[in-house]
């Protein structure tokens, strides 16, 4: 099992100008991207989900694919975003879970952790049809 955890933020200004991003340590990667801007930031999301270095990374894609798609991206991780999106982000995040974060086969399908999915992906045979 991984030591090592990791956080998806998503830090605002007042004005819903948003960054979307994952640290595992979003404090100081608040403190940092403040020291650059102008605007006061602030933690408006921070989703965890222990032992999940895999989880983290998806949803962090997923998140700025969808604003993209909605138009709402500004430059690189920022997004300007709405109340609506924001309650979104919050209400949607463990349906994301469920459809993302690995399983193991069988019957009980209880969620793998980072190294569990590590060491079952390395057991499996693969093909290659090149």
């Amino acid at each position: 099992m991984s030591d090592i955890e990791e956080y998806v933020y998503v830090i605002c200004t007042k004005d819903l100008r948003c960054k979307i991003g994952r640290s595992i340590d979003p404090l100081a990667r608040l403190e940092d991207i403040q020291a650059c801007c102008p605007n006061k930031l602030e933690i408006v999301h921070l989703i965890h989900q222990k032992d999940s270095l895999l989880f983290c990374s998806k949803l962090e894609g997923k998140l700025h694919r969808h604003y993209k798609r909605e138009g709402k991206h500004i430059h690189g991780e920022w997004f300007q975003l709405e109340e609506s999106d924001l309650k979104e982000i919050e209400s949607q995040w463990s349906n994301f879970l469920s459809e993302y974060q690995p399983r193991w086969p069988g019957p009980n399908r209880r969620f793998m952790t980072d190294e569990e999915y590590r060491i079952w992906l390395s057991s499996q045979e693969v093909k290659c049809d090149w």
